[in-house]
């Protein structure tokens, strides 16, 4: 998340229908604002009330580096006067390390999908960021427990070892 976290460019035939940016007008398609205050987008986040805490908290570590930005700091009361949950965590004050890992978007059509995302910073001196989402290699279904899969893998390797023919022992002097 980058203090001012507008979208500046997207592709119009995936992002806007994944997250909505085409129902915003430009001045708000601002990702923090669209977070907390986009009862459609918030059904996009998987898990949503663990992943909007943790993005206020990227925004939050950036903020402080901002040095009293006064746009910032209407930005943080037109956010906190249109969304209770985001003037509530805000006033916890937690600051989390930069994030990479994988964050699932309950997608139309296709369920939970894991996309892999990391922040790449574009100006530091103007808390410019890239985050790039790609789709993670793996799926989110549960896998089995570790316990369970050797469990398995042991069943099936003691069942193939009865299962193969023995060869006849041979007499003893043969």
């Amino acid at each position: 998340m980058a203090l001012r976290p507008h979208v500046r460019s997207y592709s119009a035939n995936k992002a806007a229908r994944v997250f909505g940016f085409d129902r915003q007008p430009a001045e708000y398609r601002n990702l923090l604002w669209m977070l907390f205050t986009d009862p459609e987008l918030r059904q996009v986040i998987a898990d949503w009330p663990t992943q909007a805490p943790r993005i206020l908290s990227s925004f939050r570590r950036d903020y402080a580096r901002a040095d009293g930005d006064p746009i910032i700091a209407i930005q943080v009361k037109e956010h906190s006067a249109h969304s209770p949950d985001f003037f509530q965590w805000w006033r916890r004050h937690e600051v989390d390390a930069p994030r990479q890992g994988v964050r699932a978007l309950e997608l139309d059509g296709l369920g939970k999908v894991g996309f892999e995302h990391t922040r790449l910073i574009v100006d530091e001196g103007r808390h410019l960021r890239l985050v790039v989402y790609s789709v993670q290699e793996t799926d989110l279904r549960p896998k089995p427990s570790p316990a369970g899969w050797l469990a398995k893998e042991r069943n099936s390797r003691l069942a193939a070892a009865t299962a193969r023919p023995r060869p006849a022992r041979r007499a003893a002097g043969e």
